[in-house]
């Protein structure tokens, strides 16, 4: 829900009257940083989706591990 808030945000800039030269460029360098936040946000969601995979993986295979260890007793 917060990243299609935050796309519409990016994608949809508030529309307003014209405004000076100035005004314009902050509001571009706003939109830039945005975009580059919201980039940063998809990659580190990404990153932490295969991590958690990752540790799903680990901890599977030492369940398998110990429960062999202790049927070998």
């Amino acid at each position: 829900m917060l990243l299609c808030f935050i796309e519409d945000v990016v994608s949809k800039p508030p529309n307003k009257k014209k405004t000076s030269v100035e005004e314009c460029q902050c509001c571009a360098e706003l939109l830039d940083i945005q975009k580059k936040l919201l980039a940063e946000f998809v990659r580190s969601n990404e990153l932490n989706l295969e991590r958690n995979l990752f540790l799903e993986k680990i901890n599977s295979s030492l369940s398998v591990l110990a429960t062999k260890q202790y049927s070998d007793l």
